[in-house]
């Protein structure tokens, strides 16, 4: 084995149907190691990368004589694995959900906790003294500050 030349995809460019890709020739000789060939698989998202540099050259051969294959370069990445999760119900519920049909949305009806009928708290302001009955009798006066005077 002097010398081989193998035609490859340029990587990198834009893929226009209808038109030829660009190529590019690597070379293949007794110096090219098993890194450079493992680097080539890489860019061509070509698997495996391990095992001897006999078998990854033969795998970059097939590559290089199949030109449909070449087409792959051009696809988009591909999704998770786990499925597509972009909402705040998981997999699973998800799943449920397709087997047996969307459940029935119960409206719970609470009570603002901003309600006018709450007491609203204040501060004791000062001790008053009523008389009557001939008791004296302390009653607490509640002066309502807002939190903006606070």
């Amino acid at each position: 084995m002097d010398t081989e030349a193998l035609s490859l995809p340029e990587p990198g460019q834009i893929y226009v149907e209808g038109n030829e890709l660009k190529r590019l020739t690597f070379t293949v000789t007794m110096k090219t190691t098993k890194a450079q060939i493992q680097e080539q698989l890489r860019t061509y998202s070509l698997t495996p990368l391990k095992g001897n540099k006999s078998s990854l050259l033969e795998t970059l051969r097939q590559f290089s004589k199949d030109e449909d294959a070449w087409l792959s370069i051009f696809q988009p990445l591909k999704k998770r694995k786990r499925g597509i999760h972009n909402n705040r119900s998981s997999l699973s519920t998800q799943r449920i959900a397709d087997q047996f049909g969307e459940p029935e949305k119960q409206l719970n009806a609470y009570k603002s906790k901003k309600s006018v009928d709450r007491v609203q708290r204040g501060d004791i302001h000062r001790t008053v003294f009523v008389y009557g009955h001939d008791t004296l009798v302390p009653t607490y006066t509640l002066v309502h500050q807002s939190r903006a005077s606070l």
